[in-house]
Order: C-alpha cells, then sequence, then structure tokens
C-alpha cells in the first residue's frame, strides 16, 4: 500500500516540480518602429514614429515550458512617457503576472493580446515573443481607433537580447538611460 501511495505521489508532484525547476527567462527588447500605419491625428506622418526609430523598451520575465505560463512584462516607452522616455523607472504592463493567450509549438512563439474599449474608443496592444535559432524577436502592435479612424497604428520589431536577472532587475528599477 505504501508503495502505491509513492507512486501516485510522484505523479502527483513532479510535474509542479518540474515547472518550478525551469528557470526564467529574461529579455530585454528594443521598441523599434517597423511601420506606422496610422490614418488620421497627430502620429500620421510623424518624424518620431518613422520606420527604424528607437521609441522605448519592453522587458519581459516568463520561463519556457512550451505551452501557456505565465509572463511578466514591462514597458519604457513614449506610449506611457511620453518622448522624454530615457531614464524613466519602467511600469508594469501587466501588474501581475499573466498567462500567454497562446503557445505554437511549431514556431516557437508566445503571444498576448489586450484589448480595451472606452466611449468609441477601441485600444489593443498585442505582443509576440518568438525563439528562432536560440535567439529572441518582439513583435509588439499598438493600435488607438476613434470613431473608427486609426488615430495611432504603429508596429514595432525587433531582436532581444537575453539578460540575467541581475540585469532585468536593474532595469526594471531604473529604466534604459
Amino acid at each position: 500500500m505504501k508503495f502505491i501511495l509513492k507512486i501516485v505521489f510522484f505523479i502527483l508532484i513532479l510535474p509542479s516540480m518540474s515547472y518550478a525547476a525551469t528557470p526564467f527567462t529574461y529579455l530585454s527588447c528594443k521598441a523599434v518602429v517597423m511601420e506606422n500605419k496610422t490614418e488620421d491625428g497627430p502620429f500620421k506622418n510623424n518624424d518620431k514614429l518613422k520606420s527604424g526609430t528607437n521609441i522605448g523598451y519592453f522587458f519581459y520575465k516568463y520561463k519556457e515550458i512550451k505551452k501557456k505560463s505565465k509572463v511578466m512584462i514591462h514597458e519604457q516607452s513614449f506610449l506611457n512617457h511620453g518622448w522624454d522616455w530615457k531614464g524613466k523607472k519602467p511600469e508594469k504592463y501587466t501588474y501581475q503576472s499573466t498567462k500567454w493567450d497562446s503557445y505554437s509549438n511549431e514556431d516557437q512563439i508566445y503571444t498576448f493580446v489586450d484589448k480595451a474599449k472606452v466611449e468609441g474608443t477601441t485600444v489593443t496592444m498585442g505582443f509576440a515573443v518568438q525563439k528562432i535559432n536560440n535567439n529572441y524577436h518582439n513583435s509588439v502592435t499598438f493600435s488607438m481607433v476613434e470613431n473608427n479612424k486609426s488615430t495611432l497604428d504603429i508596429v514595432m520589431d525587433q531582436v532581444c537580447e537575453k539578460i540575467d536577472k541581475t540585469d532585468y532587475r536593474d532595469l526594471i528599477k531604473n529604466g534604459v538611460k
């Protein structure tokens, strides 16, 4: 009987132990504008949002377990600090760890989409982190639609730097200067 209980115990405990033993992945991703598709308003044809412009950083902390896992995202960019974003402390995009919306085994890509609607305005932010040949790539989309017109619609795409826990903590505390 004790033998059977031990087997049941290990069958129940081992999966959670393997998750706990999986190290976190820490990424620092420069937010570089790939495309500005804004149709109307002050951000249309804005020189500060032209292709190739660095408009901030995104920092990620998650476990690569090849399925939906929790992710913590911090943002230091013009979206939350204005054009003077350098040297400002990054803000939590996710106030607590949230689960990725999906994970694709075939493409090794994690995705998360956040959407909010307020009085005729819809704001959508999409995140994707993909591992290709041991390099991490990050794509972020941000769109704001007011009264059926795109007033801000940008796509950011970049290669991320994998960093250690100490560097991650320092960047979260102090930001990129």
